[in-house]
């Protein structure tokens, strides 16, 4: 029987119909990349043994044939990924709640930016290359429950909006889960919420 992982990788847009996900970004050190900018790089993706609350944690470790491309306060994170990746290739980034996801064509390599806020992306640095993807907040925040959550909640937890994206049958397709986080610092699961009308986003090519 194939892991949510795996189903993942084989077919996001059924995957995320039936699975959540959140993804640890404890495990990769980005490195520095000009002011407010930092730079991700290949990962290696596991995940939890078993769901947390009915969500499975994505870990991840420098290396690999996956990618991550890490969120800065106030600033911009990216990764460099080949065209023509290998369908089932995923990148992933840290939760987004009020940032922006860019993808953009140069060269022979697709960049992946978080842009903190909606805002540093073109303030900061220009992004390179041509763009393929923009998703703003006001595209994937349309519905607050996430925050109607976390206020009837209380105790100190958090929302976000954990957006992965996938290589499938040759384009890009971009999904995400709505999740809830306790306090404390091994980032408890709560819960998952319905981020939106449609878990999947957007899809692009090379």
């Amino acid at each position: 029987m194939a892991t949510a992982l795996q189903e993942l990788r084989a077919n996001p847009e059924a995957a995320i119909q039936a699975h959540d996900f959140f993804v640890d970004v404890r495990g990769f050190r980005p490195t520095a990349n000009g002011v407010r900018c930092e730079l991700g790089g290949a990962v290696t993706l596991a995940e939890s043994a078993k769901p947390e609350n009915g969500v499975t944690r994505l870990t991840l470790e420098a290396g690999g044939n996956d990618y991550f491309f890490p969120w800065v306060n106030r600033g911009i994170g990216e990764v460099v990924v080949p065209i023509n990746a290998p369908n089932g290739t995923i990148v992933v980034t840290g939760g987004m709640n009020g940032t922006a996801f860019q993808a953009n064509r140069s060269g022979t390599n697709i960049i992946f930016y978080h842009d903190a806020d909606n805002r540093y992306l073109g303030q900061l640095k220009q992004p390179e290359g041509a763009q393929l993807c923009r998703i703003e907040p006001s595209l994937y925040q349309k519905i607050p429950y996430g925050e109607t959550l976390m206020q009837s909640i209380g105790g100190g937890c958090v929302y976000l909006y954990q957006m992965i994206c996938v290589r499938h049958s040759g384009k890009w397709k971009v999904v995400y889960s709505g999740i809830l986080l306790g306090p404390g610092i091994n980032m408890p699961i709560l819960r998952s919420f319905t981020p939106g009308v449609s878990k999947f986003l957007a899809s692009f090519e090379d």
